[in-house]
């Protein structure tokens, strides 16, 4: 059978439509499958104030933790929290009213502190209630 030039071009014109149509109808398929609709859901960025990101996995301090960190100490002695991270603490200071430590600032500012009369000091018994359960900061 042959067909004229203007069959030809019906041809190849209806293959060419019906190519172009599979080829929109994929992208169509993909745009459904790839779609997520949130328009009954709410999305919150949760921080506590401390300022951590709860949305993230945050380890947290355990009584095993807090007891194997202060290890060594008895629940009683007085311990200082520092701005900078950790905890100071006295051994037996021969002279009362002496700083058990001195942080000297990068601009020569001095800061003295001592774990006997500082109010900020409390008892490592306490530090580990104030602790349990707070996220651990790795400083």
């Amino acid at each position: 059978m042959k067909l004229s030039n203007g069959k030809k071009t019906i041809i190849l014109s209806g293959s060419i439509f019906v190519c172009i149509l599979l080829l929109i109808s994929a992208k169509s398929m993909d745009a459904e499958i790839n779609r997520i609709d949130l328009s009954n859901s709410t999305i919150t960025d949760v921080s506590n104030s401390d300022g951590i990101n709860m949305n993230e996995s945050v380890d947290v301090w355990t009584q095993e933790e807090l007891d194997e960190y202060f290890s060594g100490l008895d629940d009683d002695q007085l311990i200082l929290e520092m701005p900078e991270g950790g905890f100071l603490y006295s051994i037996d200071n021969p002279t009362p009213g002496v700083a058990d430590a001195i942080v000297t600032d990068e601009d020569g500012t001095s800061i003295e502190y001592d774990v006997d009369t500082d109010p900020n000091s409390e008892t490592v018994a306490e530090a580990k209630v104030r602790m349990l359960g707070q996220p651990i900061r790795y400083e």
